[in-house]
């Protein structure tokens, strides 16, 4: 498999190419089709499913064709706590990523067209980013802080996390603003931020396609983990609170586990596993099917 930085296709080709050679990646299909049908679960959750789900059901019943996925110990239905922590988890990996996205694609694209002073100052930070693990990063500012809520957490995992979208984008631009269809779209006398924009950007949406993918999958590994740890936990999202990893908290917190009570734990547990496997072939069949290299002609 080719380096990330090499993912790249035209603008006018992307779509088309996407279609044609990803029908020949299965990957990139096989994660798709899970990830969509639990994303359009989470959409239309709010239509079919209630919003309280503690009380309504006998405590710690296990799966069958009246409970789906069976009850917990709040007498809560699993199945309706699953479907608004998939709501929460998912909101809040999407939105993560694609502001982590926008944030590092701006950063890198700019510093990497414009090089330079600015070119060595962002280089340096996104370095220093780098540098510091991002998980024990935003677990101490999100701990330290008093960070709750989904829009918080948003933003801070925004903040923490577009370095590495930034040096992959900023390395493409700089190999790419040498290319001779640039060169001579400025010597005709382009803007360089017309040129930036209209002859740069088509050949670099592979690769920011590739790094949203990305993103969203951190920063939902990231959420996962901090509800785990008891972050966040009965602040947001639904009775219970919060996404699938504090549906693991609870269930670890009500000693699910040592009686047996396998229900309130697995279910959610497939929900981050389902996830985060669909997000990793997605993120390598679009490297399959947006990079030249890799393609059949």
């Amino acid at each position: 498999m080719a380096s990330p930085a090499a993912v790249w296709a035209p603008a006018r080709s992307l779509p088309r190419r996407v279609l044609r050679l990803g029908l020949g990646h299965h990957q990139l299909w096989i994660g798709a089709i899970p990830l969509g049908v639990m994303v359009a679960l989470a959409v239309i959750a709010p239509f079919f499913v209630p919003l309280q789900v503690i009380g309504t059901a006998t405590p710690d019943l296990p799966p069958s064709v009246q409970h789906l996925m069976g009850t917990g110990t709040h007498s809560q239905e699993i199945f309706s706590e699953w479907i608004y922590a998939a709501r929460y988890s998912l909101g809040i990996g999407f939105a993560a990523g694609l502001g982590t996205t926008i944030l590092g694609a701006v950063i890198g694209i700019t510093a990497g067209y414009v090089g330079g002073l600015l070119d060595d100052v962002i280089s340096f930070v996104i370095n220093l980013f780098l540098a510091v693990p991002p998980f024990p990063a935003i677990f101490v500012i999100a701990f330290s802080v008093g960070v709750v809520g989904a829009m918080p957490l948003v933003i801070v995992l925004t903040l923490t996390t577009w370095a590495y979208g930034a040096g992959l984008l900023r390395s493409q631009t700089i190999s790419l603003k040498q290319r001779e269809f640039v060169q001579s779209a400025v010597a005709v006398g382009e803007r360089p931020w017309s040129a930036m924009w209209h002859e740069l950007m088509p050949h670099l949406r592979g690769l920011v396609l590739f790094v949203l993918v990305g993103a969203v999958l951190i920063a939902l590994q990231t959420e996962f983990g901090l509800e785990f740890l008891g972050w966040g936990v009965l602040a947001d999202s639904n009775a219970l609170g919060g996404g699938w990893g504090a549906m693991l908290f609870n269930a670890h917190f009500d000693n699910d586990f040592a009686a047996g009570i396998w229900w309130t734990w697995v279910f959610p547990g497939l929900g981050i596993t389902l996830t985060s496997a669909s997000l990793a072939l997605i993120s390598s069949g679009v490297i399959a099917a947006t990079n030249p290299r890799e393609s059949k002609p």
